[in-house]
């Protein structure tokens, strides 16, 4: 009976371990092809990772980026819907190259208006490396 039991055990880590590595896959890019309209409007947090941004002569935004950064794609009529109209930042603690911490205070920042014209919004967020092409004229 111990014997059976032990086989069972086994046999459920097994399976688990290969769900995992197989769930898991190798490290790769994932690339997204995202149409905006004439005027997008582009937002990226990364968390570590290097980011390159190029302009092309194409109307969709492309992202080559690690698994762990992903991207959002809001319509014009749901950005300007949501569109802020000031961003506040906490008071943070900022350690220079030589050492020395620097408080910097609470602080709220005034947004410019985008404009009339209709803004299709592409909110990038995550850790890792990313490459992203958008159109000349995105405002970033």
């Amino acid at each position: 009976m111990a014997t059976f039991r032990g086989r069972q055990a086994a046999t459920a880590f097994l399976l688990v371990f290969a769900f995992v590595t197989i769930a898991r896959g190798p490290a790769r890019a994932d690339t997204s092809h995202i149409e905006t309209g004439p005027s997008p409007v582009l937002s990226i947090q990364l968390g570590t990772g290097a980011l390159t941004v190029r302009t092309w002569d194409q109307s969709q935004i492309l992202i080559n980026a690690d698994p762990g950064v992903q991207s959002r794609h809001l319509s014009a009529q749901e950005f300007a819907q949501r569109i802020p109209a000031q961003i506040f930042f906490w008071s943070q603690n900022v350690r220079t190259p030589d050492g020395t911490v620097l408080k910097l205070e609470p602080e709220t920042f005034l947004l410019p208006n985008l404009g009339a014209a209709p803004h299709d919004a592409v909110f990038v967020r995550g850790s890792g490396n990313a490459t992203i092409d958008v159109p000349n004229g995105t405002a970033l």
